[in-house]
């Protein structure tokens, strides 16, 4: 059952999730979405590693999404170093400090694991403790990612405050890109109509094939 709990709602996510009347971010490996959103931080110049260039930052009602892009192509999920800090009660009093912020969460996307600052305790997090899902799954020179704001961690709300600070760092190398602290401030508003989709074939000539990802077992191994 939990199973079918999680499915029913990463096809929300990738499906039904929207942003305010406005505009609206899918995680559906089109970033055109993004193009209306303002660039929160650029680098002026190359470097090495991934060299990060470009980072993005908006929200719905029910997700924080982050898009960043560089210029290498390289795998998220498998480039251990490359790191997102998120001070998620804007106090650089708490959490873990980097770059002047306190940071509540620090994820390493190459780990596929981070740490939770919260009440002077750490704890061990995966992607399902944020509900995170970062696309596209492939090499690629930008990602996209989503993480629930209703997120929790021992009974802790992750993101209590309006405003938070994020920095996202490439530590895969000595040198690599650490982005300045943003400061963002979630946006309120009531969300505009969602796309309309079907499972259904459009012929009954068509052949449906589904894809498992068989090293990964779900959201349970990770």
């Amino acid at each position: 059952m939990c199973k079918s709990l999680f499915s029913s709602l990463i096809l929300l996510l990738f499906f039904g999730s929207s942003a305010f009347s406005q505009h609206r971010i899918l995680l559906d490996e089109n970033v055109s979405d993004w193009n209306s959103i303002e660039t929160a931080w650029t680098a002026a110049t190359s470097s090495d590693g991934i060299s990060l260039n470009t980072f993005k930052i908006t929200n719905d009602e029910q997700f924080l999404f982050i898009y960043f892009k560089s210029d290498l192509t390289y795998s998220l999920q498998n480039r251990d170093g490359v790191k997102l800090y998120i001070d998620s009660d804007n106090n650089s009093s708490t959490g873990f400090g980097k770059e002047g912020i306190g940071a509540e969460i620090v994820f390493n996307f190459g780990q596929r694991r981070g740490t939770a600052y919260l009440n002077s305790a750490q704890y061990d997090i995966a992607f399902t403790d944020l509900f995170m899902v970062t696309t596209p799954t492939i090499d690629s020179d930008w990602y996209e990612v989503a993480i629930n704001r209703n997120a929790v961690v021992n009974s802790t709300e992750i993101f209590e405050a309006g405003e938070i600070k994020l920095i996202l760092s490439d530590e895969s190398v000595q040198n690599g890109v650490t982005t300045s602290a943003v400061n963002y401030s979630f946006k309120e508003g009531s969300p505009g109509a969602l796309p309309e989709y079907s499972f259904s074939k459009k012929s009954a000539d068509h052949l449906r094939v589904i894809a498992h990802n068989v090293e990964f077992d779900s959201f349970f191994d990770n």
